[in-house]
C-alpha cells in the first residue's frame, strides 16, 4: 500500500494521513512500513508517546539501519531505563541546579544544560 499527500499546505495533513493509517493497523501483530522522507518519519515519531531523548535519537539514527533496530530493541525492552542509571542522573541535575547558571561547561551554559536534562 502507498499513499502520499502532494502540495500538503501543513505538516496537518501529513499527520492526519498517518493517523488513519495506524488506527486501522493496530490490531495487525507484524508489521512492517518503509517510511523514505524523514520530514514525514519525524511527524510520526513526534506523534509516539516517548521520551524527548528517544524521539531525537530514533530521528537522528533514522537512516543508520541495524543501529536503528538495535535502538527499536533497546525501546522495547526499556534497556536504557536502569532505576541506578535514573538516581546517577537525578544526582547529577540536582548538582547543576545548585551551581552558577552562567558557568559554561562544554561549550555551554549550566542553565542550557540543565534545560536539556530538564526535557528529556
Amino acid at each position: 500500500m502507498g499513499c502520499e499527500i502532494i502540495n500538503p499546505s501543513n505538516n496537518n495533513s501529513s499527520l492526519l494521513l498517518i493517523d488513519s493509517i495506524l488506527e486501522p493497523i493496530k490490531k495487525i501483530k507484524r508489521l512492517e512500513i518503509i517510511v523514505g522522507d524523514i520530514g514525514l518519519f519525524k511527524i510520526l515519531i513526534d506523534g509516539l508517546d516517548l521520551p524527548e531523548r528517544w524521539k531525537l535519537r530514533l530521528v537522528r539514527h533514522f537512516s543508520r539501519r541495524e543501529y536503528f533496530i538495535d535502538l527499536l530493541k533497546r525501546l522495547e525492552t526499556n534497556y536504557d531505563l536502569d532505576q541506578e542509571t535514573i538516581d546517577v542522573d537525578t544526582k547529577r541535575l540536582q548538582d547543576l541546579i545548585k551551581i552558577d547558571q552562567s558557568k559554561i561547561i562544554g561549550g555551554r551554559t549550566v542553565a542550557e544544560i540543565v534545560k536539556r536534562f530538564k526535557k528529556n
